[in-house]
């Protein structure tokens, strides 16, 4: 998800439009504020959560007659990161020599050739210990060649046991052959069988020519790259809950071509996490009393999300209505963004629309820097394409403000239909008083009325891009998600999801910190721990 540039640059952005649009608005400004309970359900539960298996990043890259190229994806803690390195030898022999990455040790997986073709590939691996964020990954060759790197990490998997089995590498048999590997425009792996109930399927083709690639059920495409005329590369994937018998997998491929497959997979870690969380905050406007948040985390798996990827929040593809995301602090918010336009952070609810809508997700941004938060909507095409936005005006908020018991809140406000039609920030103090609220209405703008189907609350960088990384030196609270429909949680990515428009992952921006498995404390309310 390619996310928002400065927020202090707003050539294209809309005027703001004041509150005074919509009643109903005005209302739920009025709960925020302190004549009313900011936030009243009490929180407390003690849940047990399966790990779950999801695509955190990818990224891919190709060269025509070259000996090293990189790519850049998105890592979260104790990812498993598979590197996938198709090489046609009709430029040059070469295998791997190796694949090397600041953050990252890799290790070979497999290798495998086409009969009767040049087509060759490599799989290597390797397991993210330390921290979140952009990885840089580079793969040296023994010799220059024409060659596809295609990288993909995975959270929720087994770090112990990584794999189930043994990969399969084709050619598995196709619609003809051509020297002994798959000729025509369907790709088949071999069969393949699994024995764990749940794992992360990958299944994999390098061809001559420059075909593009289609995923055949029951995969998803993940990825594709191509080397000007010479060869392509695609990968497609698929979330499996039962051990899989003698399965094929397949990717078309257009127009017809050689090629050689693959497939192996990832298993699932079985291990939980244990959260147990306690919340009780009320103000009114004459007295306050505000009680602190404890919690408390007993942990015997793998960060399940941080950074820039969190767990995706949704009813199942029914429309979500009047959704406040909010941030309670149990300590000081203390934390510099690196990147062209510096800043301190941005608090980020990403909503996903569903098909049909002008808007395939739209942000509502607390951006915050040098004592001034500073407040917008705006949203994107399918494509990543930016539509517009609302920019608010921004307010002094001291940084010794946010502090343990403060409240950071974002609402995306709903009709009784579910498009949206305003948004609402506040921050309220620690002693119950209402620190800001900023509001508006979006109505009759096209490009933010979208509904929503789901939604990611995400802590990062101040904006800018990828290179916007915020590195918190304190922060500690729990995320707290409230709306008038129901709310699920899955960590499965929001594009695989049908009903989701936008198929990218992850947003541009990043930090230090790490999500914890969130506590479904209501069908209304969700709470989540983070930390640095």
């Amino acid at each position: 998800m390619t996310l928002r540039g400065h927020p202090g640059t707003k050539e294209l952005g809309l005027n703001h439009r004041g509150a005074g649009g919509i009643a109903s608005l005005a209302t739920v400004v009025l709960l925020l504020g302190a004549t009313a309970v900011v936030f009243a359900p009490s929180l407390s539960a003690q849940q047990v959560r399966p790990a779950g298996l999801a695509l955190d990043g990818t990224g891919h890259n190709s060269a025509n007659l070259a000996s090293a190229l990189s790519v850049s994806l998105t890592v979260n803690n104790l990812d498993v990161v598979i590197v996938l390195v198709g090489i046609n030898e009709a430029g040059g022999s070469a295998t791997v020599q190796a694949v090397s990455s600041p953050k990252l040790t890799f290790h070979q997986r497999s290798v495998g050739a086409s009969a009767g073709n040049p087509m060759y590939l490599e799989e290597w691996y390797s397991v993210a210990s330390s921290g979140s964020g952009p990885a840089a990954v580079t793969v040296t060759l023994t010799a220059q060649s024409r060659f596809t790197v295609m990288a993909l990490a995975i959270s929720g998997a087994d770090t112990s046991t990584i794999f189930d089995g043994s990969p399969s590498i084709g050619p598995g048999g196709c619609c003809g052959t051509m020297g002994g590997s798959p000729y025509g425009t369907t790709h088949f792996t071999n069969t393949f069988s699994t024995n764990n109930p749940a794992d992360f399927i990958i299944a994999y083709d390098a061809s001559q020519g420059n075909p593009t690639y289609t995923a055949s059920s029951p995969l998803t495409l993940g990825d594709q790259t191509a080397v000007g005329s010479w060869m392509a590369s695609g990968w497609g994937y698929n979330v499996v809950t039962a051990p899989q018998a003698s399965q094929k997998y397949s990717l078309a491929v257009n127009p017809g071509e050689n090629g050689v497959t693959f497939v192996d997979a990832i298993m699932q870690s079985t291990s939980t996490t244990t959260s147990s969380t306690s919340t009780s905050t009320s103000a009114s406007s004459s007295s306050s009393t505000t009680t602190s948040t404890t919690t408390s985390t007993t942990t015997t798996s793998a960060l399940q999300a941080g950074s820039n990827r969190n767990y995706f929040l949704m009813d199942n593809g029914a429309y979500v209505h009047n959704v406040t995301a909010s941030i309670l602090l149990t300590d000081q918010l203390s934390g510099v963004s690196s990147g062209e336009y510096g800043g301190n952070w941005s608090l980020q609810l990403n909503a996903y629309s569903p098909n049909g809508f002008e808007a395939a997700y739209t942000q509502f941004v607390i951006s915050y820097s040098s004592g001034m938060m500073s407040p917008d909507v705006e949203s994107y095409s399918s494509s990543g394409t930016f539509l517009g936005e609302d920019a608010l005006p921004s307010a002094h908020i001291a940084s010794s403000a946010l502090t343990t018991g403060t409240q950071v809140s974002i609402t995306a406000l709903t009709n009784s239909t579910g498009d949206v039609v305003g948004a609402a920030f506040s921050v309220v103090a620690n002693n119950g008083g209402v620190l800001w609220t900023e509001s508006a209405s979006v109505a009759g703008y096209s490009f933010l009325e979208a509904p929503i189907v789901g939604l990611e609350l995400i802590l990062v960088g101040y904006g800018g891009g990828s290179q916007s990384i915020a590195n918190f030196t304190q922060a500690n609270g729990v995320f707290v998600f409230d709306s008038s429909t129901p709310l699920l949680w899955t960590a499965t990515f929001p594009g695989n999801f049908s009903w989701v428009q936008y198929k990218a992952n992850g947003s541009s921006e990043s930090s230090n910190l790490v999500y914890w498995i969130p506590q479904q404390e209501s069908s209304h309310v969700i709470a989540q721990s983070f930390a640095k």
